[in-house]
């Protein structure tokens, strides 16, 4: 009983850090301090010290005393020492909740999705309340756009634990979708989309693959998919002035449709500012793409207008270098695959976890601060114990590689 405690409590810590922005976005209070964003996260992982026993495994130290090894290296080849400095502060602040809590005792990804998509409805009923935040200014765009993206996510992983697709994850995550699609950002849009093709293409792989239906049958749903998508893509600039339109006349603006309708119908893509920073990171590049420059160089190359590339792949090559960054990806996709031969649900999850990242990264997204990327990276890296997804006992699994 006390196991399972735990167990439960430490799902609750993973929700709870998870859902941070949502929690912060709606009291105005928490998020008018910068620094109540650290407050909470030190104040999780005081929860989860006390939860597991005060118990420090040695991963986690290991993976302290690492970044501070690696931030003395940047410091001394760099002569930008207080941005270097902050950045990894903010790194070791975020990392060290999920560092803990997969580091010191066993953690139920069953549980914790089931908490997510409880965490997922609440803020689904609150979702009417964004408007007037962001009426007011208390929320932006982009905030919005995050908070439906992780309704969404939270959504999507609910689903894969059934595979049944029920009337509750159907509200959310239309809701979430109109919701994040009008008041949002386009990368949050692009990533939610993202997640729910990809849950769709397992179906429809699943679907191929289950012998019960006949050939004809898989062709003509198929072949009805294909059609359908096609429509779908090349009708994307009528509805988008349609929505445009409509809002209008609502009398909503709507950023995100305006941008998007100029964007199908004229092809005009709006990087709000982004192109100045990724000419400078091509520039810089294309002479030293081998060579890791660390944590804290963008601020120096943009005069301190950006703090990170906008581009977690430009990130990654200036952080690491070309030879580190293809390392990196290649131990984490080993590791990936092989938890798909031990569980095949976490597998899912981290999946669907790793292209809400990838897909919100692509324009924005820094990943010393985003606690989507930081769980699948504690997950994968450094946990010791997963309860078994094939059974409701406490059977333990080792993930050794």
């Amino acid at each position: 009983i006390k196991q399972n405690k735990i167990i439960n409590i430490n799902s609750l810590i993973l929700a709870l850090y998870i859902y941070r922005l949502p929690i912060f976005c709606f009291m105005p209070i928490l998020k008018s301090n910068p620094l109540n964003a650290y407050i909470y996260l030190l104040l999780l992982l005081i929860f989860s010290l006390i939860n597991n026993s005060f118990r420090i495994g040695s991963k986690f130290i290991f993976a302290i005393l690492t970044i501070m090894i690696l931030m003395n290296v940047n410091l001394i080849f760099t002569n930008y020492a207080r941005y270097v400095f902050i950045e990894y502060v903010v790194l070791v602040i975020y990392l060290s909740v999920p560092l803990h809590v997969f580091t010191s005792s066993i953690v139920d990804v069953r549980n914790m999705v089931l908490l997510l998509f409880d965490f997922a409805s609440f803020f689904t009923i609150l979702l009417p309340v964004n408007y007037f935040f962001l009426t007011r200014g208390y929320l932006s765009y982009l905030e919005i756009g995050n908070i439906c993206h992780i309704i969404i996510l939270s959504a999507t992983v609910k689903y894969t634990l059934n595979n049944k697709f029920t009337t509750q994850i159907a509200i959310v995550t239309l809701s979430s979708f109109v919701v994040g699609l009008i008041l949002g950002s386009r990368g949050t849009v692009f990533a939610s989309v993202s997640l729910l093709a990809l849950v769709f293409l397992s179906k429809i792989i699943a679907f191929l693959k289950n012998s019960r239906y006949s050939h004809l049958h898989k062709s003509l749903v198929s072949m009805f998919a294909f059609i359908a998508l096609y429509w779908f893509v090349n009708k994307l600039s009528d509805i988008a002035s349609l929505l445009a339109k409509t809002l209008d006349i609502l009398g909503i603006n709507s950023r995100n449709i305006f941008l998007l309708s100029g964007l199908f119908s004229k092809g005009v893509l709006y990087l709000s500012g982004r192109e100045f920073i990724y000419a400078k990171i091509y520039d810089y590049l294309k002479d030293s793409i081998l060579f890791p420059r660390g944590l804290g160089v963008v601020r120096i190359m943009t005069d301190g207008r950006y703090y990170h590339a906008h581009n977690i792949f430009l990130q990654m090559l200036l952080v690491f270098g070309l030879p580190l960054s293809v390392l990196f990806l290649f131990i984490f996709i080993k590791r990936l695959f092989v938890l798909k031969r031990l569980h095949i649900f976490e597998f899912k999850v981290s999946c669907l976890f790793i292209v809400s990242f990838l897909t919100r990264g692509v324009t924005g997204s820094y990943f010393i601060a985003d606690t989507i990327f930081l769980v699948v990276f504690c997950f994968l890296f450094f946990k010791v114990n997963i309860k078994s997804s094939s059974s409701h006992n406490l059977n333990l699994v080792s993930l050794k590689i």
